[in-house]
């Protein structure tokens, strides 16, 4: 299985550069959110909201282990079949690994953007609030760190774009 993940603060653009690896490339989309704590929620008929997704993922990890949601992701991407996969919302370190020692071809994207773009997506001047709790809870720096290559989103989609064309080429993956 080859995996390209996405990591980076709230509203970085990991969605945006998902989206388009799936689109052009044909890689598979999945996502934390969606595909595995989206489940939980309507399991435990809880509201699908940002703040609901985030504490029943500190829950499955805490009671699992950091690695938990990362599992459960890799069994759904299995059970799709699927051989090139983009995911997006790598949060903690335990799950950049897990998703690379289940791969033969991984490479960790760390999406950045200033904190005023970010907001401006956002439309919620609380990012800073949001990227503390995923830093002090989650171990994101560490994950920023692990990086195989960092892009800078502060410009237009299209120049994300052609900075993501770039990072695949360079790196290999085809």
């Amino acid at each position: 299985m080859h995996i390209i993940a996405i990591t980076g603060l709230a509203r970085s653009g990991k969605d945006t550069a998902a989206k388009y690896i799936s689109e052009k490339y044909g890689f598979v989309w999945f996502d934390f959110s969606r595909d595995v704590l989206a489940g939980e929620l309507k399991k435990h008929e809880l509201p699908l909201t940002k703040e609901n997704m985030s504490a029943a993922g500190d829950k499955l990890r805490k009671k699992y282990g950091q690695d938990a949601l990362a599992q459960r992701l890799v069994e759904k991407i299995k059970e799709s079949g699927a051989k090139s996969v983009i995911i997006s919302g790598v949060r903690s370190p335990e799950e950049a690994i897990y998703l690379k020692s289940n791969s033969e071809i991984f490479m960790l994207i760390n999406l950045v953007a200033d904190a005023n773009k970010r907001i401006k997506r956002s439309g919620n001047a609380d990012i800073e609030r949001r990227d503390e709790q995923d830093i002090k809870n989650k171990g994101l720096a560490k994950v920023l760190e692990m990086a195989d290559i960092t892009i800078e989103n502060n410009s237009t989609v299209n120049e994300l774009y052609k900075k993501i064309d770039d990072a695949i080429t360079r790196q290999a993956l085809f």
